[in-house]
């Protein structure tokens, strides 16, 4: 299952729509907007795990923290904790701002809505993006002690099917 999928289905309708409104946006639109930020983020994950120490860090992450909020609470998606969260999220995903930067401006720029916008949105649908791994990882049984033992090539592999978004849009789209 990959990343859009389990957020469609595990609250991401409610986490949309939080995300809307937030954002002052239709519901249509951000989950466009969602699906179209999806790929770069998971793009971003992939390409971390390669690094040295990178797939220990998102396991322990992923076991430790308490990602899965996001969707079971999506409420939380409004709180400036969160924003928080997804900027650290994106530090550690696309590496700095200007790559942040430029996600966001071809993002407004297909969509037709404010950079401004996106760019506020990008640490939101971060922090959701993990909410979703941790959800899935959580129910391949990683836990704080799989993270770093054998246990952890296992959740490895059903998480890289969910790192591999081809057709987020589509997939949130049908959300709305």
């Amino acid at each position: 299952m990959s990343l859009a999928e389990t957020i469609a289905q595990l609250g991401g309708r409610s986490a949309v729509e939080q995300v809307a409104k937030q954002f002052g946006l239709p519901s249509s639109v951000t989950s466009q907007a969602v699906g179209m930020l999806l790929p770069s983020l998971s793009a971003g994950i992939a390409k971390n795990t390669q690094k040295e120490g990178g797939l220990g860090s998102l396991l322990s992450a992923l076991a430790s923290g308490n990602h899965s909020q996001y969707l079971e609470e999506p409420e939380t998606l409004a709180a400036t904790s969160t924003t928080e969260d997804g900027n650290n999220i994106l530090g550690h995903v696309l590496g700095g701002k200007d790559a942040s930067r430029a996600v966001a401006s071809t993002v407004a720029g297909v969509l037709g809505i404010e950079n401004d916008t996106v760019k506020k949105m990008l640490p939101v649908v971060a922090a959701l993006a993990m909410g979703g791994l941790a959800k899935q990882a959580k129910s391949a049984g990683l836990s704080k002690e799989s993270a770093s033992g054998s246990g952890a090539t296992d959740v490895l592999g059903q998480l890289a099917g969910m790192i591999d978004v081809k057709d987020a849009a589509s997939i949130l789209g049908k959300l709305f």
